[in-house]
C-alpha cells in the first residue's frame, strides 16, 4: 500500500486501511507479522503481565471471556471437557480461565492450545508451572476427540478474522464432533457483506508500543453470513454479548464500512 509506514515508525490509530473483497487484491510485501520478533516479544510480555496479575491476587477475568467462564462453571459436576483454543497464543486465555474457574474444576478440562511451532515452544515454558498445564499443538497436529460423553468446545478468541477461508474452517470443525463454539474479539458488521482490510499491527504496550511492526489482512465478518454457515450445520446462536462499538478503529474506511462492532458469541449444536 502506498501509505504503509516504515517498520518501527510511531503512528496514530486507526490502523486499518482500504476495502477489498478478495485477500488476493491486497498487495502485502511484508513477511508474516505474527512471526516477527517484535510481535513475539510483545506476546511474551503480555502473557507475563497476566501471570504476574494472578500471582498478586488482583486478577479479574476480561469481559470477552466472562460468558465462557459462566458456561463452563454451569456444566454438570464431573463433566469431562475438551477445549480447543485455536490461536490461543502463549496461554493468555488458559491462564484467565484457570484462575477464574479454580484448579479443582480445571482438573476435568483437557485444554489444548493450537498454535504456531514457536508459540507452542514459548507457551509450554510459560505455563509449565501450573497444576494442570495445557497441551500445545501445531495446527497440523489437531485431532478432535469427541469420544464418550466429553463436552467438546472450540474457542476462537481474536483469530477468526485472520483465518484465510474461515468459512471452510468453520464448516470442517462442525463436522468433527464439536458441541459448542465460543467466538469473541472478532469484528462484525450488519451493514455490508464480509470484506477485507489491511491492518497495521501496532502494539499498545511494551518496547514497541505505538510503533508499526508489520501488517496483515483482516476480514470484517458479516454477522448474518456467520449465522447462516452455522445454521447449515445445525448449530444455533444461543448467546450474544455485545462488547463494544469498533467504528473508531475503522475511521479510515468509507462510511458504511465503519459500522462495526465486537461481540462474544456462543453457537451450540442442536439436538438431533
Amino acid at each position: 500500500m502506498s501509505n504503509r509506514p516504515i517498520i518501527g515508525e510511531f503512528i496514530k490509530s486507526p490502523y486499518r486501511h482500504g476495502v477489498f473483497y478478495s485477500v488476493d487484491d491486497i498487495f502485502i510485501e511484508c513477511p508474516n507479522v505474527w512471526d516477527a520478533k517484535e510481535w513475539l516479544e510483545t506476546a511474551k510480555l503480555q502473557t507475563r503481565a497476566i501471570l504476574e496479575q494472578t500471582k498478586r491476587g488482583d486478577f479479574v477475568v476480561e469481559e470477552h471471556l466472562s460468558d465462557l467462564v459462566e458456561l463452563l462453571a454451569n456444566l454438570p459436576t464431573g463433566q469431562e471437557v475438551v477445549i480447543y483454543d485455536i490461536g490461543g497464543g502463549l496461554g493468555d486465555n488458559y491462564v484467565q480461565l484457570q484462575r477464574a474457574l479454580g484448579s479443582e474444576l480445571f482438573k476435568t478440562i483437557d485444554y489444548q492450545i493450537v498454535e504456531t511451532e514457536q508459540n507452542c515452544i514459548d507457551g509450554e515454558k510459560f505455563t509449565k508451572k501450573f497444576g494442570s498445564p495445557p497441551k500445545f499443538l501445531k495446527l497440523d497436529s489437531l485431532k478432535i476427540d469427541d469420544s464418550g460423553n466429553k463436552y467438546t468446545l472450540v474457542l476462537l478468541c481474536g483469530v477468526l478474522s485472520y483465518i484465510p477461508g474461515w468459512q471452510n474452517a468453520i464448516q470442517d470443525l462442525c463436522e468433527r464432533g464439536i458441541k459448542t463454539f465460543y467466538i469473541t474479539r472478532t469484528v462484525f458488521s450488519n451493514r455490508v457483506k464480509s470484506f477485507f482490510t489491511v491492518q497495521f499491527i501496532v502494539p499498545s504496550t511494551g518496547p514497541y508500543a505505538g510503533k508499526y511492526i508489520g501488517d496483515c489482512a483482516c476480514e470484517v465478518i458479516n454477522f448474518q453470513e456467520l449465522k447462516d454457515i452455522f445454521k447449515s450445520k445445525n448449530f444455533s446462536l444461543s448467546k450474544e454479548h455485545f462488547l463494544c462499538c469498533y467504528r473508531e478503529a475503522m475511521g479510515n474506511l468509507p462510511e458504511p464500512y465503519r459500522c462495526t462492532y465486537y461481540s462474544s458469541l456462543v453457537f451450540e449444536k442442536e439436538p438431533s
